[in-house]
């Protein structure tokens, strides 16, 4: 099922509301996510595509094409065999989720748009889920387009994911290294980077920036645009935040930061913990973990973080 490569560009524009503007975006064969918070045009883009909104300027022409029904084979792709004479209330919520992606596919569209297709299930559902769905879309090999507000979604379903804030494309690629290297300070804040503190570099040498911030130095990979003497922002996922006790001995990680636990905030079959210390900083456990620890507040900990998972963006390049 390939089709070519399919690119857009159109603007929309919005009484007393910011221009959406996509400039040559090119959908691939892969899934291409559409992210950014609300507001920032995810679904204007995906109507526009899908012809249901006319863009103010540009050319549209996405439709799907006219294509006999294969009804019975995509059933069967589906494992949804023996299923069509029954109501869609009789259907598990899989079962609704998978007849809705063969409505879609039946047709061999040029461009599948998919809007927040996991919103309405439950947790162990929408899990469960997200893995059958990447196994579809790679064996459709047809260009997709997925809006989503969920990071966790768009690791584990995308290739390229476009950032978008107030209806820009403020940064396009790789969807890991999109997330793991923000290129400003909006990018960091609309892909939920935990932690993002201010800092002074106060050296660069051998490919390694030492970074002054909260009265601690941090070690952090060079970056282009980071010179000696120079602001920057210190970005430090939470899920890059290894916990351990003050004695514990560990030579693993360059950055070892001496923290207390200031709050436990529970998140679904994880834990936000909150550590005070020279800057604010959050780390994500597991519930088991945090049990096995006996974490409260109060706690004193270390906190480490290795070098590479320290991500510096120049002030210049603080805003899009």
């Amino acid at each position: 099922m390939t089709t070519p490569n399919l690119t857009a560009t159109f603007t929309r524009q919005f009484p007393n509301g910011p221009e959406i503007a996509v400039d040559n975006l090119c959908f691939a064969s892969g899934v291409t996510v559409l992210f950014g918070a609300s507001g920032s045009g995810k679904t204007t883009i995906l109507r526009c595509l899908a012809g249901l909104e006319r863009p103010d300027r540009g050319l549209n022409d996405l439709s799907a094409p006219e294509r006999a029904a294969r009804v019975a084979e995509t059933l069967h792709w589906l494992a949804l065999d023996g299923l069509e004479q029954r109501q869609p209330g009789s259907l598990s919520g899989g079962q609704q989720q998978r007849v809705a992606l063969a409505r879609a596919v039946v047709r061999r569209p040029q461009l599948l748009l998919l809007d927040e297709p996991f919103a309405a299930l439950d947790t162990p559902t929408r899990l469960r889920l997200r893995g059958e769905l990447r196994q579809f879309l790679r064996q459709l090999a047809i260009p997709t387009v997925l809006v989503t507000h969920d990071r966790f979604e768009a690791l584990a379903l995308g290739d390229v994911v476009v950032v978008l804030h107030a209806g820009q494309n403020v940064q396009e690629g790789p969807v890991h290294k999109v997330f793991s290297r923000p290129v400003n300070r909006a990018v960091a804040e609309v892909t939920a980077v935990e932690t993002i503190q201010p800092g002074r570099v106060v050296e660069i040498r051998d490919g390694l920036a030492t970074v002054s911030v909260g009265g601690v130095q941090l070690s952090a990979l060079a970056v282009e645009g980071i010179s000696a003497s120079g602001d920057a922002y210190v970005c430090i996922r939470a899920e890059d935040v290894v916990l351990t006790w003050a004695n514990a001995i560990s030579a693993s990680a360059r950055n070892r930061l001496s923290v207390t636990v200031h709050s436990l905030e529970p998140e679904g079959p994880q834990v936000r913990v909150n550590l005070a210390g020279d800057f604010p900083l959050i780390a994500l456990l597991t519930r088991s973990a945090c049990e096995e620890m006996g974490l409260r507040p109060g706690h004193p900990l270390v906190a480490l973080v290795k070098t590479p998972q320290v991500h510096l963006i120049p002030f210049l390049k603080a805003t899009p």
